[in-house]
Formats: C-alpha cells, sequence, structure tokens
C-alpha cells in the first residue's frame, strides 16, 4: 500500500488485528526507499496520520485539512462515528487501534528521524563575509547558493522575508526565487560567483544583498529531499540569526 488515508483508522471493519496489517503493508512499503530520496516525504506523511489520530482521539473530530481527498463513503463513516455517544463501544475498540498504531508509528519515525540527521550532516550552511558586507545592503534579502559538492554543479536563489496572512493571523516567511546563471558550476570563488550573480540579474552597484552559502555533500537531483532539507535549515538559520 502506497498511500494512507488519514482516516483509515475509522474505516470499517475496526478490528484491532486488521488494522495492524493494514498499517504494516503501509510501513513496509514506505521502509523500501528510506534510504532514497523520500524519507522526508515519508516522516510528512507519517506526521500526518499521528496528527489525525491524536485529534480524533482528543477531541473525536479530525481538521477539515486532513479529510480533504477522503471519498464520500470514508466521510460518512466519519460523520456516523464523530456523532456516537462518548462511551460507545466502537469509540473504545478505535482508540484502542489508535493507541496500537501510534506505538507503530513512533518507532518507525525514529528511523526516519535517525536517516534524516545523518542527511544533515551532508549539509553545510554559512554566511560569505566578503567586502560586499561593509557596505550598506537589505538585511531582509539576500542571495543563496546551492552547491552540489559532488558535481560542482550550482543552484543559485533570490531570497527575501516578507509577510504572509494566514487565517487572520500574521506570519514571518522566507520566499524564494531561482536565478538563472549562464555558468552553472563552481569556478574561482564564491566571491567571483556573488560578483557574476549580481552582474547577471543587473543588480544595482550599491544592492549588496545578505549572500549565504549551501554545500551539500552528496549528488542529489531539484527534486530530492536533501534539497528540500537544505533550504529549511537555510530558512531556520535566518531565523535564528533574526532573534540574535
Amino acid at each position: 500500500m502506497e498511500k494512507l488515508n488519514p482516516i483509515w483508522f475509522l474505516e470499517s471493519p475496526l478490528d484491532i488485528e486488521h488494522k495492524s496489517y493494514v498499517l504494516l503493508d503501509f510501513l513496509k512499503n514506505k521502509s523500501q526507499n528510506l534510504d532514497g530520496p523520500s524519507v522526508l516525504s515519508s516522516l510528512k506523511e507519517i506526521s500526518t496520520l499521528v496528527k489525525a489520530m491524536h485529534s480524533f482521539k482528543e477531541r473525536r473530530k479530525i481538521p477539515e485539512s486532513l479529510l480533504a481527498g477522503s471519498s464520500k463513503e470514508a466521510l460518512s463513516e466519519y460523520n456516523k462515528i464523530t456523532g456516537l455517544p462518548r462511551e460507545n463501544a466502537v469509540l473504545k475498540e478505535i482508540d484502542e487501534v489508535i493507541s496500537s498504531s501510534l506505538e507503530i508509528l513512533y518507532e518507525f519515525s525514529e528511523i526516519c528521524l535517525e536517516i534524516i540527521k545523518e542527511e544533515e550532516e551532508r549539509i553545510k550552511i554559512f554566511k560569505l563575509e566578503s567586502k560586499y558586507d561593509r557596505i550598506s545592503g537589505l538585511s531582509e534579502s539576500g542571495v543563496l547558493l546551492i552547491r552540489n559538492m559532488v558535481t560542482e554543479r550550482l543552484i543559485p536563489y533570490y531570497w527575501r522575508e516578507t509577510i504572509m496572512n494566514t487565517g487572520g493571523s500574521k506570519k514571518d516567511v522566507i520566499v524564494m526565487k531561482k536565478i538563472s546563471l549562464n555558468n552553472k558550476k563552481f569556478s574561482l570563488s564564491y566571491e567571483h560567483i556573488y560578483h557574476e550573480i549580481l552582474l547577471e540579474t543587473g543588480a544595482d552597484k550599491n544592492f549588496t544583498p545578505a549572500f549565504y552559502v549551501v554545500e551539500i555533500y552528496e549528488n542529489f537531483s531539484e527534486k530530492s529531499d536533501i534539497l528540500k532539507l537544505a533550504k529549511d535549515k537555510f530558512i531556520e538559520t535566518i531565523s535564528k540569526r533574526k532573534k540574535q
């Protein structure tokens, strides 16, 4: 089984042995790709399943965002179950399924986290200190250069901090826009590449954005999870520096 609906534990039959079989079959499929580029997405899927079960156990409700994509039959079953009295025997059986399933998912999550930790050790992030930093620039934006240390391929981005309205509240986010370079491989030095990026983008000579470098010590594609992980770590780095 490649995918598991977040409300899978509410679908018939409500039998703990059957549910364990379904869950283990799903995780068996996921475990086949844990050495590849999909460990981060697998962990996110598991987190969604855990969130749905916790929510149901605590509030007898599941967030609407997690119900999206469920079949009409599954939603109908969900609505029937949420309408049952709190002491109903069916709900107690579902709680047993949830407890058993969470134990399995937590163990699998630990394996994923260990693999991600190993991936993170292959990622190095630093800010380039150069003469450009001594000129007044914009602290809320900059250039991010991601370097594949195996192929020497470069993936540059322009990034900036902005505020996004989400559900009536404001949240600081970082948006990235890929920069097209004529020379897509590392050459000479980072400072040389930085200057080349500013020239190719037609930036004003007084515009000296912060320059961050991410070195990834394994070969990867632009769809791989280690690249997503590197971007997340970069955003985390910016957020930490902002709080200092």
